[in-house]
């Protein structure tokens, strides 16, 4: 249809899920024509992303060798595998949220390297935020409670002041808060569908 911002089924608005996800999908039929291989192509590319991701975390975290079986195993997962074969969001989100968590771990080896700890840390949010804007609130809330929760278990206060928490909530915002006052302002009741109905009524409901 030419509309980039809310997609729609049979004329009626999808508010359901965020819009990356789409984004990216119509960039690929935009670019390579509306065939299953360009349908396919994004699930395969991020299916690769994640491997890259798994071997920078873990041979940084531990060794080179470490980095590239954790990368095989995870290519090698039967569900990982085949994820990255259809067109699919859930895989996007998991590749976006796996790199946000990554990134904090990384800033975390890297804290007494403040350019690249700072940057590592920027990061998180930004790929949180990508996270978002593919399947919502959860790209918001997980990292919250996994995080919030080990610093709480393990008594971690102290390295919250690596985290760069006001300047990443910016950048956070900025990066999703855009797509959400555009949605709103196209349809009057994307705040009460999309925040609610969608993510919030549908767990406790």
């Amino acid at each position: 249809s030419g509309n980039w911002l809310s997609p729609t089924v049979l004329g009626t608005p999808f508010l359901d899920k965020p819009v990356l996800y789409y984004w990216i999908e119509a960039l690929s039929m935009k670019l390579f024509g509306v065939t299953i291989w360009a349908i396919r192509f994004p699930g395969a590319i991020f299916g690769v992303f994640g491997c890259i991701i798994t071997y920078v975390i873990a041979g940084s975290c531990f060794s080179r060798i470490a980095g590239l079986l954790a990368s095989a195993f995870l290519l090698l997962g039967p569900l990982y595998f085949g994820a990255a074969h259809y067109a699919n969001l859930d895989l996007q989100f998991a590749v976006w949220f796996g790199a946000s968590m990554g990134s904090f771990i990384l800033g975390l080896r890297l804290r007494y390297f403040k350019s690249k700890r700072n940057a590592c840390m920027i990061l998180m949010y930004v790929f949180a935020a990508l996270a978002f804007l593919t399947k919502g609130l959860m790209g918001f809330v997980f990292p919250i409670l996994i995080v919030g929760i080990w610093v709480v278990l393990f008594k971690r206060w102290v390295l919250t002041k690596y985290m760069q928490i006001p300047i990443g909530l910016v950048v956070f915002f900025v990066i999703v808060l855009p797509w959400v006052f555009a949605s709103q302002a196209e349809n009057s009741h994307f705040s009460y569908y999309f925040f609610y109905y969608q993510q919030v009524g549908r767990y406790i409901g």
